[in-house]
């Protein structure tokens, strides 16, 4: 993979959507997730960085989920995800809301 030492110099456009699957968990919680959109753009570090994102600078649509239970924020954290454009991140939060319904249908059973 080809390394490009970048920092993120600014979030902006922060968006959130809880969804709640309409089915309850063991200990009667109601299942769901949360996606989060922004936009991120980075910007390039000299090669001698000690810290950084291995990302191209530019603005990058970003994405990040969770797990909810009664609307609140569950299990473990997940890292942001980029996607070249607006469209494919969308495309990326249909395929994760279809899969994470079709989790939480077979934990209510």
């Amino acid at each position: 993979m080809v390394e490009c030492k970048s920092r993120r110099e600014k979030r902006t456009n922060v968006s959130q959507t809880k969804t709640d699957f309409g089915v309850r968990d063991a200990r009667g919680r109601a299942v769901g997730t949360k996606v989060t959109f922004f936009v991120d753009t980075f910007v390039a570090l000299p090669a001698d960085a000690k810290s950084w994102h291995n990302i191209k600078p530019g603005r990058h649509f970003g994405m990040v989920v969770s797990a909810t239970r009664d609307g609140a924020s569950f299990g473990a954290s997940q890292p942001d995800r980029y996607f070249p454009t607006a469209v494919a991140r969308l495309a990326a939060r249909d395929k994760h809301l279809k899969d994470v319904r079709k989790r939480a249908l077979k934990l209510a059973r």
